[in-house]
């Protein structure tokens, strides 16, 4: 196959779909430097809902309210940044501008990295909550600081932010 070697305000064009860039040699990826696998995407996807669904079950089957602002949050956050990685994967096109390269929809990137990195921090929140009600259980015998699980749980999460 040959491409054909346009100059586009002074850029080549590649209009030679999955051939190396012009310029490098190399098959470019746009935005994520690889390619995305859909089924991976999915995969995670469809996990992190289904976490997302037992969280939500065992708060209300426990009456644990604390997990549905904590690990459920994380589960529909990291559900959602998956989300955006599918809607890349299926999005993904050939560009022929610079010299050719695989090119992402422009929103996906940021949107994923955004929701993906806060996510956990709803997971910590967890572990604080909880580690403040293990704290209020057990008494001073184990831990220095006053049994009170609010006051404990809010001060792990304000160190945390800070």
């Amino acid at each position: 196959m040959s491409s054909e070697r346009v100059p586009l305000n002074g850029n080549l064009t590649n209009t030679v779909v999955r051939s190396p860039n012009l310029y490098t040699g190399e098959i470019e990826w746009s935005s994520f430097d690889y390619k995305l696998s859909t089924a991976v995407c999915v995969f995670f996807t469809a996990l992190f809902a289904i976490s997302f669904v037992l969280r939500v079950g065992q708060a209300i089957k426990s009456k644990r309210w604390f997990l549905l602002y904590t690990l459920a949050a994380a589960a529909a956050a990291e559900t959602l940044g998956w989300a955006f990685r599918v809607w890349a994967a299926i999005g993904l096109e050939w560009s022929p501008l610079l010299g050719g390269d695989w090119t992402y929809p422009d929103p996906t990137l940021t949107d994923q990295i955004a929701v993906l990195i806060i996510a956990p921090a709803f997971s910590t929140a967890a572990n604080y909550t909880i580690l403040g009600l293990l704290v209020s259980l057990l008494g001073q015998r184990y831990c220095r600081l006053a049994p009170r699980s609010k006051s404990t749980s809010c001060l792990f999460v304000l160190l945390d932010l800070s």
